[in-house]
């Protein structure tokens, strides 16, 4: 997780999956620590397509379609493989770029 944090700025807004939209830096990794540590333990991701879009010199939309299996459902049964599409605004500051905003949503 100290990876996620790395990529994303202090003040990031992050919208999951599910719909819950976690505010800052801390809270984001924090959050997907906990999830991390049972219902996706054993999860594998694979990204499947990535697009890029300047907005201007420093800031970028991304759109990042992604499929994972592996993972374990709310009552921790297996969940069958899954499919969805981030969309992230990204910013360049100081030379690095970061998430600063991230919207996470599943589809069929």
């Amino acid at each position: 997780m100290n990876i996620l944090g790395s990529i994303t700025t202090e003040d990031v807004d992050f919208v999951n999956v599910a719909g819950l939209h976690w505010k800052g830096r801390t809270e984001v990794v924090k959050e997907h620590a906990e999830r991390h540590k049972v219902r996706f333990k054993n999860s594998v991701w694979t990204t499947e397509r990535v697009s890029v879009q300047f907005l201007a010199s420093d800031i970028t939309l991304v759109h990042v379609e992604w499929q994972t299996r592996g993972d374990l459902d709310f009552d921790l049964k297996p969940w069958p493989p899954r499919k969805g599409i981030f969309s992230w605004l990204v910013v360049k500051n100081a030379g690095s770029w970061r998430i600063r905003a991230a919207q996470n949503t599943g589809k069929d």
